[in-house]
C-alpha cells in the first residue's frame, strides 16, 4: 500500500511538472513570445473538430431547431508568411438527412478568411485573438455559417466535410450550433443562475452593462440560445477534437491596412465622379491623402462636365497632405483624377447650410465565366411576347501588368427551348479597355476591372433558357426588362446624375439573377464591383459647328409657330445659321456689326428685323448704316418683322432709331450676347403628332424634341412617344437596344417668356429638351412615330436631328443687285 501511496505521489509530481513545462512553451504567431498559462486565464474555452476530407462528422439536430449556426477556422502553421491582406481560401460540405438518414439537402459552403494580428502593448508581441496549445499551430479568423432548416422536411441530423482548401491550409476545425426557444417557465430563473461572464457575454451587444438591464431586455437575450452541438460516435474513432482558446478582450490596436476615411476614393487607375445637383451651387472638396501617399509634386486634376455640350472646365490644383477645394459649379459632373491615392468629400453650400453630397456607392454584382463553367439565365415571357435582355461583359487583369487592355475573350452563348432543345448559337468577342471608374470591392484590390461591353437580345416565346461561357475567365451580369412597360423620363431631372438613389426614377433595366445563384455564391463565382456614372463623351465636329441640323415635318393637318428659341452666346454657330441667328440690338445705339450670309460666296444679304413692345399705336423707325439712313416706316402692333434692304456683306455700323421701350432683334448680325434662334414649332394638342422618320444609316442615331409649355403653366406636362415599324432586328445580340415606347415628364422653364411669332401676346417657356435614341437594333427603313399629349395645356415642338460632321449641301439663291448710297447727317 505505502508503495502504490509513493507511486502516485511520483506521477503527481510529474505531472505538475510537466504541465509547468508545456506551460511555458512559446506560441508562434507574428513575433507572440507571450506564456499560454497566462492567456488561457484571459481566454474562453470552445471546442472544435477537425473536417476529415474523406469521412463526415455527424450531429444530431434538436426537433424544434430551425436554423443551424456553423462556425469554423482554418488552422494554419506558426511560421506561415502571410499578411492581413492576403485571402485564404477554404470549403466545407454539408448535408441535412432526415430521421431515415436520407439526404435532404447538399450543399459545399467556400470561405475566404485571412490572418488578423493585434499589438499587445504589455507584452508588446503582435498575436491573433484566438490561440491553440499546440504552439506550432494559429487559427485564422472566423468564419460563420447559416443555415435555415425551415423548409425542410424533419432535418434530424447534420454532417460535415472537408471539400477543399489552400496548399498552405494545414486543416479546418468547426463547431455547430443550434437556435434554441427557452420555455416561458425557465426564463424567470436562468438570468440568476449565469455566471458574471455569462451575463457579460451575452449582454455585449447591449448599450448598458448586466446590472443596469431590465427584465423585458433580459427576458430577450434568454428567449433565444445558440446551443451547441457535439458529434455523434467515440472520439479519434468518429471525429477528432481540438480546444480553441478565444481571448476575452485584446488590448491593443489590430496590425495591418488602416481603413479608409469615408469619401470617395481615387488612386492612379481610377478617377472620381461627383454629380453636381441640377440648380449648382458652391461645391467643396475635402480631399485626404491616404497613409502610404505622401510624395510630393503630385497634381490633382478638376474638370466639370455641364449638361450641355459646350460646358466644360478643368483646373490642376497642387498636392498637399490635406487639401480642399472651393468653387461655385452649375449642375452637371464633377471628375477628378490625380496620380495619389486619397480620399475626397464633397459639400455644398457654405458655412452652417453646407450639404455633404459625396455620392454613395453603387454596386454591381457580376459572375465568373470560363470554358468549364458557364453562367444561366432562366427566361420568363409575359403575354407570350419577346423579352428584351441586357448583358454586360467585363474582363479583368493584375494591376502590375499596366494594360490598357486586358486579353480579348470569347464568349459563346447559347439558346435553349422548353424541351433543352438548342434554338440558337454564337459568339460575342469582347476586347474592353480598363475602366478608369469601375473598381473591384472587397479584396481585389490588386486587380483591374475593364468596362462593360454591352449586348441585347430579344428572346421570343419559344426561347426559355440562355447560357453563356468563355474561352478566358470573364464577368457577366444580366439584366431584363417587361416588354410591355414603358420606359419613363423626367425632363431635366433625369438627364442629371445627381440623386443616385432616386425612388421617382423608374429603371431602364432590372438585375437578373442566374439560375444557380445559390451554388455560384459559396463556390466563390461572384464579385462585387464598385461603379460610377461616366462623363459625357464630347464630339469635336459638334464643338466645333460642323454639323447638320435637320427638322422634320409630321404627316396629315398641323398647325405651328416660329418661335425665338434661346441659344448659348458661346456654343460655336454652324455656317449655315447666320439667317437664323438673331442678336439684340439696342435702340437709339450705335453698333458695329458684320454682317454674314449662310453661303461664303453670297454678298447680297436681306437680314431681318423683329420688334416688340407694349404699345400697339403706329410709330415712325429708322434703320441707319454706315452714317446714312437704309430704311425708314412706321410699325404698328406689339410684333412684327420686317425685310430690311439687301447690303453687302461686311463690317457695318448700325443704328436703330424708334421706341425706346422697344425690343430688337436683328438677323445675320452675329451671334453677339443672348442670342436666339428662329425655329418653326409644330402646335402639339390632344390630338397628337405623327412623323414619319426614315433611318438611312445601319448604326445608332439620335433623334431629340424640344417642348415648349405655355409660359403660365407652372405644371408638368407628359408627352408619350411610341415608335412603330415592320422592320424587326430579331434575337440579336446587338450592339444597342431602341425602346418604342416611352413616356417624358416635362418641367417647365420659366427663365424668360419666349414669344410666338405671328401672335401678339402668346408666349411659351425655354423648352425642355428630350430625346429619342435609335440603335443599331433597328434596320434601315421609314418608322412611324408619334407623339400624343396625356396631361398638361397645349405647347409646342421641335422634331429634329443633330448629325456632327461636314455634309454636302445644295441650296439655290438669287443675289440681288445692291444700289445703296447712304444720306450723310
Amino acid at each position: 500500500m505505502r508503495r502504490l501511496t509513493i507511486l502516485l505521489l511520483i506521477l503527481l509530481a510529474a505531472s505538475y511538472y510537466a504541465f509547468r513545462f508545456f506551460q511555458t512553451l512559446p506560441v508562434k504567431t507574428g513575433s507572440d513570445r507571450s506564456d499560454p498559462a497566462q492567456k488561457i486565464e484571459n481566454a474562453r474555452t470552445s471546442v472544435t473538430y477537425i473536417l476529415d476530407k474523406t469521412k463526415w462528422t455527424e450531429f444530431s439536430l434538436t426537433p424544434a431547431s430551425n436554423i443551424v449556426k456553423i462556425l469554423s477556422n482554418a488552422v494554419l502553421p506558426s511560421d506561415m508568411e502571410t499578411s492581413p491582406a492576403d485571402r485564404i481560401w477554404y470549403a466545407f460540405e454539408y448535408r441535412i438527412l432526415n430521421s431515415q438518414k436520407e439526404v435532404i439537402a447538399h450543399r459545399k459552403y467556400h470561405h475566404h478568411t485571412r490572418l488578423t494580428l493585434f499589438s499587445n502593448e504589455e507584452t508588446g508581441s503582435e498575436e491573433p485573438s484566438s490561440f491553440f496549445m499546440d504552439p506550432e499551430i494559429v487559427p485564422a479568423d472566423l468564419r460563420s455559417t447559416l443555415i435555415d432548416l425551415d423548409k425542410l422536411e424533419n432535418p434530424r441530423f447534420i454532417s460535415l466535410r472537408l471539400f477543399r482548401k489552400d496548399s498552405g491550409v494545414m486543416d479546418v476545425v468547426a463547431r455547430v450550433y443550434c437556435e434554441e426557444t427557452v420555455a416561458e417557465r425557465k426564463i424567470a430563473y436562468m438570468w440568476h443562475r449565469l455566471s458574471d461572464e455569462q451575463k457579460r457575454l451575452m449582454a455585449r451587444g447591449n448599450v448598458y452593462p448586466p446590472d443596469f438591464l431590465t427584465e423585458s431586455e433580459k427576458r430577450n437575450l434568454l428567449e433565444v440560445i445558440w446551443r451547441p452541438l457535439g458529434p455523434a460516435g467515440m472520439e479519434n474513432q468518429d471525429y477528432r477534437v481540438r480546444r480553441l482558446y478565444v481571448l476575452r478582450e485584446m488590448e491593443g490596436d489590430r496590425i495591418g491596412p488602416s481603413v479608409f476615411p469615408r469619401g470617395l476614393l481615387i488612386d492612379k487607375f481610377h478617377y472620381g465622379i461627383i454629380p453636381v445637383p441640377e440648380s449648382g451651387g458652391h461645391i467643396r472638396l475635402q480631399m485626404t491623402g491616404l497613409d502610404h501617399s505622401k510624395t510630393p509634386g503630385a497634381r490633382i486634376t478638376v474638370k466639370w462636365y455641364g449638361r450641355k455640350a459646350h460646358e466644360r472646365y478643368f483646373e490642376t490644383i497642387p498636392w498637399t497632405r490635406k487639401k480642399s477645394y472651393e468653387k461655385y459649379f452649375k449642375g452637371g459632373l464633377l471628375e477628378i483624377k490625380t496620380d495619389r491615392d486619397m480620399v475626397v468629400r464633397a459639400f455644398l453650400g457654405k458655412g452652417e447650410n453646407r450639404t455633404e453630397i459625396t455620392p454613395e456607392p453603387l454596386y454591381v454584382r457580376t459572375y465568373l465565366i470560363s470554358a468549364g463553367r458557364p453562367v444561366v439565365y432562366s427566361v420568363d415571357h409575359v403575354k407570350n411576347l419577346a423579352t428584351p435582355f441586357r448583358f454586360d461583359f467585363r474582363t479583368f487583369c493584375l494591376q502590375s501588368e499596366q494594360k490598357e487592355r486586358p486579353s480579348p475573350a470569347t464568349i459563346k452563348y447559347v439558346l435553349t427551348g422548353k424541351s433543352g432543345r438548342t434554338v440558337k448559337t454564337g459568339t460575342i468577342r469582347i476586347n474592353p479597355e480598363i475602366s478608369r471608374y469601375d473598381r473591384f470591392s472587397g479584396d481585389f484590390t490588386g486587380f483591374l476591372v475593364s468596362d462593360a461591353e454591352q449586348r441585347f437580345f430579344n428572346l421570343p416565346p419559344n426561347v426559355q433558357k440562355i447560357s453563356f461561357t468563355s474561352n478566358q475567365t470573364a464577368l457577366i451580369s444580366g439584366y431584363n426588362r417587361p416588354p410591355d412597360i414603358v420606359k419613363q423620363t423626367r425632363a431635366p431631372e433625369d438627364y442629371y446624375k445627381y440623386h443616385l438613389k432616386d425612388e421617382k426614377r423608374l429603371p431602364t433595366w432590372f438585375s437578373l439573377r442566374p439560375l444557380d445563384y445559390y451554388d455560384l455564391i459559396p463556390a466563390d463565382r461572384t464579385r462585387l464591383l464598385v461603379v460610377q456614372y461616366r462623363p459625357p463623351e464630347d464630339k469635336p465636329d459638334y464643338l466645333a459647328g460642323r454639323y447638320a441640323w435637320e427638322s422634320f415635318l409630321p404627316e396629315g393637318d398641323w398647325r405651328g409657330r416660329y418661335l425665338f428659341v434661346p441659344v448659348d452666346s458661346d456654343k460655336p454657330v454652324a455656317e449655315d445659321s447666320y439667317n437664323i441667328i438673331y442678336r439684340p440690338v439696342p435702340a437709339n445705339t450705335g453698333l458695329d456689326v458684320t454682317f454674314r450670309h449662310s453661303v461664303k460666296r453670297i454678298r447680297s444679304i436681306r437680314p431681318k428685323l423683329f420688334f416688340e413692345r407694349p404699345s400697339a399705336e403706329p410709330e415712325p423707325f429708322k434703320f441707319f448704316m454706315d452714317g446714312g439712313i437704309l430704311f425708314e416706316t412706321k410699325i404698328s402692333g406689339r410684333r412684327g418683322e420686317m425685310d430690311l434692304p439687301a447690303i453687302s456683306a461686311g463690317a457695318h455700323r448700325i443704328r436703330i432709331s424708334g421706341p425706346e421701350d422697344t425690343k430688337w432683334l436683328m438677323s445675320n448680325a452675329g451671334p453677339g450676347e443672348r442670342p436666339v434662334v428662329k425655329r418653326f414649332a409644330r402646335h402639339l394638342d390632344h390630338g397628337g403628332l405623327k412623323f414619319v422618320y426614315d433611318k438611312q444609316s445601319a448604326g445608332p442615331e439620335t433623334l431629340m424634341a424640344h417642348f415648349f409649355s405655355p409660359f403660365d403653366q407652372t405644371y408638368r406636362s407628359v408627352v408619350n412617344v411610341h415608335i412603330a415599324s415592320e422592320n424587326s432586328g430579331g434575337i440579336g445580340p446587338h450592339l444597342e437596344n431602341t425602346l418604342t415606347n416611352r413616356k417624358f415628364s416635362i418641367t417647365p422653364d420659366r427663365t424668360d417668356p419666349v414669344p410666338v411669332l405671328h401672335t401678339q401676346t402668346e408666349y411659351v417657356d425655354h423648352g425642355r429638351v428630350f430625346y429619342l435614341p435609335l440603335g443599331s437594333d433597328l434596320p434601315p427603313g421609314k418608322y412611324r412615330i408619334t407623339f400624343s399629349l396625356e396631361k398638361g395645356s397645349e405647347g409646342y415642338i421641335i422634331f429634329s436631328k443633330i448629325t456632327p460632321g461636314e455634309f454636302e449641301k445644295r441650296r439655290f439663291y438669287n443675289e440681288e443687285t445692291i444700289d445703296f448710297q447712304p444720306l450723310q447727317f
